[in-house]
């Protein structure tokens, strides 16, 4: 059984209520109760793939090249253990919140900008 659910209303809060009331006593179950956070945009992450292609085209290396420096760089690795082994990996961009990603832009931009490297804003951001 899963039970997963964005709470906005209180229509969500009695229903997810309802859920709990439901649920049989001889199980066990984990219930997470946290603050809603949204990941980054599809906007953001065009611009982010913009912003790559014009790097791209400056200094010669592909775009997902660039998106592994960036990603190790900035946002540090993981380390998971798979198939026996113990392997890093850099973080990805796919699960940072709106502002995290904000965050990752605006330091990818100042680090092209302070290494010489010319980059028109895709959009308003």
């Amino acid at each position: 059984m899963f039970y997963g659910k964005i709470l906005r209303t209180k229509q969500d809060k009695l229903e997810a209520l309802e859920v709990l009331r439901e649920l049989p006593l001889d199980n066990v179950f984990e219930v997470i109760i946290k603050p809603f956070k949204r990941n980054r945009s599809t906007r953001q992450n065009a611009m982010l793939w913009a912003i790559y292609n014009q790097l791209s085209e400056q200094i010669g290396h592909d775009s997902d090249m660039l998106h592994v420096y960036f990603k190790s760089k900035f946002l540090g690795y993981q380390e998971a253990e798979l198939f026996g082994e113990t392997k890093r990996f850099t973080r990805s961009t796919k699960k940072l919140t709106t502002a995290e990603f904000a965050d990752y832009l605006t330091k990818i931009m100042a680090f092209a900008l302070e290494h010489g490297f010319v980059i028109q804003r895709p959009y308003d951001w």
